[in-house]
């Protein structure tokens, strides 16, 4: 999860025209556990998550206010 935090940072830092207030996450089966997973480690790093066909059996209290949209 750090090393894929550290990606985006370095595409904001080489990029200057992202939006960081519009960084969206989402992933299909193990990607969207990787989703779940991030969503609920970095909640206010995300503008939205879409998890796709993926399971999380863990706790979601930190997505109270991360827009979602799960499949």
């Amino acid at each position: 999860q750090t090393v894929l935090i550290n990606i985006i940072e370095e595409l904001k830092d080489k990029y200057k025209n992202i939006d960081d207030k519009r960084i969206y996450i989402t992933g299909h089966s193990m990607g969207a556990l990787g989703t779940w997973g991030m969503s609920v480690a970095y909640p206010e790093y995300f503008a939205a998550s879409a998890p796709i066909s993926g399971l999380w059996e863990g706790n979601v209290d930190t997505l109270m206010n991360l827009p979602m949209w799960v499949f």
